[in-house]
C-alpha cells in the first residue's frame, strides 16, 4: 500500500473518531508507538453507552497492510481462557451478535504481558457516519458482558 493512501485512510478514520468524541464525550488519543509497525492504534476512555460505561478498552486498530479496513474492538483482563475452555465457546457468543473474537496480546519491552479477549468488527473507512458509532459501541458491549456471563456460568456449573 502506498503511503499517500494509508494517510488518506488513517484522515477519515482520525475524522470519524473525532466527530463520535465530540458527539458522545469520550476520549480518544493515538498510540505513542503509532505506525512503527505499520499498525496504527486509538485507545478511547470514557466511553459511555445510555449512561453506562463500556464493560472492556476499546480501540480502534488500523494495519496498513490491510487497506480501507479497521478494526473496532473492545477488549477485557476478564476472560480467562483457562474457565472458557477454549476459545470455541467465545467465538460463537460474539458470532450470535454477527462480530469476530479478538485476541489482543498486551506487551513491555517485547515480553508478553498477557492476552485480552473480546469482540470485533471491521469497518471500511469510506462509509463512516458519526451515526454509526453508537450501534457499534452497543453491539460490541452486549456481545462482552454476553461472553462474561458465558463464563460465570461455565465457572459455576463446571461445564
Amino acid at each position: 500500500m502506498n503511503e499517500a493512501s494509508a494517510a488518506e485512510d488513517l484522515g477519515l478514520i482520525d475524522m470519524w473518531v473525532s466527530a463520535a468524541s465530540a458527539a458522545e464525550g469520550f476520549t480518544f488519543q493515538r498510540s505513542s508507538d503509532d505506525g512503527a509497525d505499520g499498525v496504527n492504534r486509538w485507545l478511547l476512555d470514557d466511553v459511555m453507552i445510555d449512561g453506562t460505561r463500556l464493560s472492556g478498552r476499546c480501540q480502534l486498530v488500523y494495519d496498513q497492510a490491510v487497506p480501507h479496513v479497521f478494526a473496532v474492538q473492545l477488549v477485557s483482563p476478564l476472560f480467562e481462557p483457562d474457565v472458557l475452555g477454549d476459545e470455541v465457546a467465545l467465538s460463537a457468543v460474539f458470532a450470535d451478535h454477527g462480530l469476530q473474537l479478538n485476541c489482543y496480546q498486551v506487551t513491555s519491552g517485547g515480553e508478553a504481558l498477557m492476552t485480552l479477549y473480546g469482540p470485533c468488527i471491521f469497518l471500511g473507512v469510506n462509509s463512516l457516519p458519526v451515526e454509526l458509532w453508537r450501534p457499534v459501541a452497543k453491539r460490541l458491549n452486549l456481545a462482552l458482558r454476553d461472553g462474561l456471563t458465558q463464563q460465570t456460568y461455565r465457572r459455576v456449573v463446571n461445564v
